[in-house]
């Protein structure tokens, strides 16, 4: 009885037992088992909760695809790619304006080029200032290498020419005088010789017959020599006066540079001689090629004993004779050059037409 007494007023004094049954605690710990958490155990979970939502949060983004990341790098270069053009378009429009302008600008300041004084007569010429001497001089300069370049675009392609017309033809020769010959005939200078190959001096070698040939000729034919490229410039009026030294032959010259010529080929706008074309021969020396007023009759060389000049001699001069209308489709007759040497296809012609081969009233003059 007095142990027990004792006991629960040592357990009072502590704080193990109350009286009523209380729930023991530790004052010095402050631990106590009843529902209620302390304040500082509460902190600690709320903490522990926060980070516990953060790791969700990296694990979900470390669980993202590798698809999905893709996609957003698309989107991303795609918006960059936007931002791009639009900072690109403004310059691009400028730049465009720019060249448009400048386009513009220089066609109408070539057009006026083009057009300034281009049909003024010799008259009005002569009353222009000096300036505008000057000025007429470059612009006729200008519009004639337009026209040069307009022709030769339209010669290569048939779609330019549909497309913009005809380039004008730019007359090469004078206006035909009255009394002149129905009848042109233009004779390339390898067709009718053969020159040496010294430089200073050249010797001409005729071909057979040459001046019988012109000699005939002239008096239905208006001649005219074409120098073309292979012959030097300096030596055109030597050559020329060898072989027609009183110059009773040939009415003018022509040169590679009146552009009769088109890559070793007489052109076919013919339109440029300023004379009928019907009544217009080209005799070419070059390899045969398609054209309606072209006579091939080779290159001479001097070691050859040719005498092609004699045997086409009677077949010109039957055109004149007969008043053709179109020497063109006579000239057909002579062209098809692969199935028989001009020679055999001389014979056959004039054999259909009856022309004599023999010229029994023309007399060679100095040959």
């Amino acid at each position: 009885m007095i142990l027990g007494k004792a006991a629960r007023n040592f357990g009072k004094h502590v704080g193990f037992f109350s009286g009523k049954n209380q729930p023991l605690f530790i004052n010095s710990s402050r631990r106590f088992y009843s529902n209620e958490a302390p304040k500082e155990e509460k902190k600690v979970n709320e903490e522990k909760k926060v980070n516990e939502e953060k790791k969700a949060e990296e694990k979900e983004k470390k669980e993202k695809t590798v698809e999905d990341l893709e996609n957003e790098e698309a989107e991303e270069a795609k918006e960059a790619e936007k931002k791009k053009k639009k900072r690109f378009l403004p310059v691009f429009h400028t730049i465009g304006a720019g060249i448009g302008l400048t386009v513009i600008v220089t066609s109408v300041l070539g057009y006026l080029a083009y057009e300034y004084k281009k049909d003024i007569t010799e008259e009005e010429r002569y009353r222009l200032s000096t300036l505008e001497q000057h000025v007429l001089k470059a612009t006729t300069g200008l519009r004639d290498g337009f026209e040069n370049i307009f022709a030769n675009l339209s010669d290569r392609s048939e779609i330019f020419e549909s497309l913009f017309g005809q380039a004008k033809v730019h007359k090469i020769l004078p206006p035909q005088l009255p009394g002149s010959k129905k009848y042109t005939l233009v004779i390339e200078i390898d067709a009718l010789c053969e020159l040496s190959k010294a430089s200073k001096y050249p010797a001409v070698y005729k071909r057979a017959g040459l001046d019988f040939f012109l000699e005939n000729l002239k008096k239905d034919f208006d001649i005219y020599l074409f120098f073309n490229a292979n012959i030097p410039q300096n030596k055109n009026e030597q050559i020329y006066f060898k072989i027609d030294p009183n110059q009773n032959y040939f009415v003018g010259q022509l040169y590679a540079e009146h552009g009769l010529k088109e890559r070793n080929q007489f052109s076919k706008k013919i339109e440029m001689l300023d004379r009928d074309p019907s009544k217009v021969i080209l005799i070419d020396a070059t390899a045969p090629y398609k054209h309606p007023n072209v006579i091939n009759v080779g290159k001479f060389h001097s070691n050859s004993k040719d005498t092609i000049l004699i045997e086409l001699l009677p077949v010109l001069l039957n055109l004149p004779k007969n008043k053709v209308a179109d020497v063109r489709p006579e000239i057909q007759h002579l062209q098809d050059l692969d199935k028989a040497p001009l020679s055999s296809l001389l014979g056959q012609y004039m054999n259909e037409k009856n022309i004599n081969p023999i010229l029994k009233k023309l007399k060679p003059e100095n040959n």
